[in-house]
């Protein structure tokens, strides 16, 4: 074994390459070199040599080690700089995907290591899973025909562990240039060299989270790409021939499905032989062991072969093709008629439903200064389609809220603790700090969202002059406190206006309490009406909460001032009843504590049901927390853990909690028998605001949703 240098320490570094060395008990043969290297990696890895500092400082450097083959692992936008100076130093290169986005990089990469005698190999990890080599093989063995089309949908929430915003900066590339080339290079090993027909994606001048692309290769095969980091798509490969077709799970490593006439209703397929060695595990981190193998073997047998560099070059020509083609069709956006004057603006809780829209209306608005505070990089793929700055940075951290808030003319507060053992001081402390640096910053406006909460649910018309009751647990109480602060602070906030509004259920496309969970819950057969749905739901359509948001900022009379914001009430049957009405027919309604009782009756069975049902959507089970439980529901959950457990529950729904036709109980809280109006006159008069989209086309636009995204067909 060869003493390798890694350069990076991201994700891919830590999860794949570092336990494939362990594997190949090859840990003292490495050295891992990047800006900063976190002290939980040396301590889990102690056998490595870890060189904290530039890599470009690093090779120029006497201790650069006595590496002769080196795996670039640094974002994009590095790769052919690493890529040269790697080469320049002697080194044999093994590069992670993309190699670069611009073929010319590429064949720059490509004449380096001609013209220094080494191997450039690209990790183009997908080929080596067993499962595609195998249905590679039967492909081109004929066992399904000539290949008449490719289809590839690989797609879900981004989950990829990074710790950086490298996945969501534009010189990056986007899900395309990063999932996208995988399977460009899969088709290009079966068809050929691809030419590109059309292309979309969802880019709104940020990094596209969701793209598709028809190619067709020099015989015919047509190749359809969709990769999305929002939506989960199918996730299946299908290859269909004259003679039969395979179906392939995209992160199956070891089994897929062969239809052909002669088999029936279809076999499924193992390949004997997994690896060449045969006692590499078959999973992604065995892959990258295979891999690291192969390129020690290659570089052992004088391989210096450019067929890889090659093909990473006709991959970067397409992702060329595709993006240009997509920034020519950016046409500008015709704004809302409710606008708002272009303005440096700041936005907390960006990442949320609310928050993403309020992005998208803002840059509609020519907005070119917006930047997000953010907690996690793995929640930003929604909003980095979009021209932001992404601030990773802590609400509790006075100092970076204010180094954030500097300069900026708006700051919309949306942020909430929402979980965890900070979540209250996240909104008290949090919202605290942010209105702080705004007023010593010199902001114009402050706009921070609370929750009708706050007043609790007494029967009949209320306004804001109502006493604080607040329902809902500690997040109910918490924003009742984070409220009475804010509006002490703006006795004494100078030139800076603070605003509070108090929006009743927002509902809409992404919504997920008063949109996706209904659907979803209907689809599962765990959905009921309580009393035939006739308790009355307040709610307000996602845009028309953004005018509100707009209509705040601007208005010198909000100043001080809480305003409810509520398009109007109905019925919860009237309300979701859109949603839910495919599956009508089979949905019961039950009376006032009849799901308790059932809980009584059989209180483990029913409790695991109430918890799956929630378990596959984390959005779901944090909101769940928040609704304010009945007395029988909340004894039962505090006495089992339910409102503890409902955070950690991550496992999928079992068969026969799938199954049960026993709706969980909290839905009486949610969807119950409240008698609440709450009343928006205030808004009306003082912010001149009025609810543009109404409650039937507001309930159109989340059906179309809904159907987008496959949680309610026709």
């Amino acid at each position: 074994m060869r003493h390798w240098l890694i350069l990076g320490s991201g994700a891919v570094s830590r999860e794949c390459y570092l336990p494939a060395f362990r594997y190949l008990n090859a840990l003292a043969d490495l050295t891992v070199v990047d800006l900063a290297v976190s002290g939980d990696l040396r301590k889990r890895y102690p056998q490595v040599e870890f060189a904290a500092g530039d890599f470009d400082r690093f090779l120029d450097s006497s201790h650069q080690c006595d590496a002769t083959a080196a795996i670039v692992t640094l974002p994009n936008r590095f790769h052919e700089n690493a890529v040269l100076r790697a080469l320049e130093k002697g080194m044999h290169v093994l590069c992670e995907k993309p190699l670069a986005l611009t073929q010319v990089a590429c064949q720059r990469m490509r004449e380096s290591a001609v013209s220094a005698k080494r191997l450039l190999a690209v990790n183009m990890i997908r080929r080596l899973f067993p499962s595609i080599r195998t249905v590679v093989q039967m492909v081109r063995d004929g066992q399904i025909g000539s290949l008449i089309s490719v289809t590839m949908e690989h797609g879900g929430p981004f989950s990829w562990p990074a710790q950086s915003l490298a996945p969501f900066l534009p010189e990056n590339g986007g899900v395309f240039a990063d999932m996208g080339v995988h399977y460009l290079d899969m088709a290009e090993m079966l068809v050929g060299p691809l030419e590109l027909r059309s292309y979309r994606d969802d880019f709104c001048g940020g990094v596209e989270a969701d793209a598709t692309a028809d190619l067709v290769s020099g015989s015919g095969t047509t190749v359809r790409i969709h990769v999305s980091r929002l939506c989960t798509l199918a996730n299946k490969i299908t290859f269909l021939g004259t003679e039969g077709r395979i179906v392939l799970g995209v992160d199956s490593f070891s089994e897929f499905d062969l239809y052909r006439p002669v088999d029936g209703d279809g076999v499924r397929v193992h390949p004997v032989r997994p690896f060449p060695s045969l006692f590499l595990p078959v999973s992604l981190w065995g892959c990258f062991a295979w891999q690291v193998q192969r390129f020690e073997s290659r570089i052992a047998g004088g391989d210096v072969s450019t067929e890889e560099s090659e093909s990473a070059a006709r991959s970067a020509r397409i992702i060329e093709q595709a993006y240009c083609a997509r920034n020519a069709k950016l046409r500008a956006r015709n704004p809302a008629p409710v606008a708002l004057e272009p303005a440096p603006a700041l936005i907390t809780g960006a990442t949320g439903f609310i928050g993403a829209r309020l992005i998208e209306r803002l840059v509609e608005c020519g907005v070119s200064d917006l930047a997000c505070i953010i907690r996690r990089p793995q929640t930003c793929a929604l909003i980095a389609r979009f021209p932001v700055s992404l601030i990773p940075a802590s609400l509790l951290d006075f100092e970076a809220v204010r180094k954030a808030v500097h300069g900026r003319r708006y700051v919309f507060h949306l942020a909430y603790g929402r979980d965890g053992s900070d979540a209250e001081a996240i909104t008290l402390r949090g919202t605290e700090n942010i209105v702080n640096a705004a007023i010593e910053s010199g902001c114009e406006a402050v706009v921070i969202l609370s929750t009708i909460n706050v007043m609790g649910w007494p029967d009949g018309e209320i306004n804001e002059t109502a006493p604080y009751r607040p329902a809902g647990g500690s997040y109910g109480k918490t924003k009742a406190v984070m409220e009475r602060w804010c509006l002490k602070a703006a006795r004494g906030s100078g030139g800076t206006r603070i605003v509070v509004l108090l929006p009743s259920c927002v509902y809409g496309p992404g919504g997920k309490t008063f949109t996706e969970l209904p659907a979803k819950l209907a689809g599962d057969h765990a959905f009921a009406w309580i009393s035939n749905g006739q308790g009355v739901a307040n709610y307000v359509f996602i845009d028309n909460l953004i005018d509100a948001l707009f209509k705040a900022i601007s208005s010198p009379r909000a100043h001080g001032q809480r305003f409810i914001i509520n398009d109007g009430w109905t019925t919860w049957r009237e309300f979701l009843t859109p949603i839910v009405s495919p599956w009508e027919a089979q949905i019961r309604s039950y009376e006032p504590g009849e799901l308790g009782r059932i809980l009584v009756a059989s209180r483990r069975g029913a409790l695991t049901r109430a918890l799956r049902a929630a378990a596959s959507n984390a959005d779901v089970r944090r909101e769940l927390k928040h609704i304010p439980l009945s007395s029988v529901a909340r004894r039962l959950a505090l006495k089992v853990g339910l409102l503890t457990r409902v955070a950690q529950v991550d496992a999928p729904s079992p068969p026969d909690a799938q199954n049960s036709n026993t709706p969980p109980m909290w839905l009486e809280d949610l969807f119950g028998t409240y008698r609440t109006r709450f009343s928006s006159a205030k808004a009306h008069s003082l912010l001149e605001w009025t609810p543009r989209v109404k409650l039937e086309e507001g309930q159109q636009i989340s059906v179309e949703y809904l159907k987008a995204v496959g949680l309610r067909h026709a």
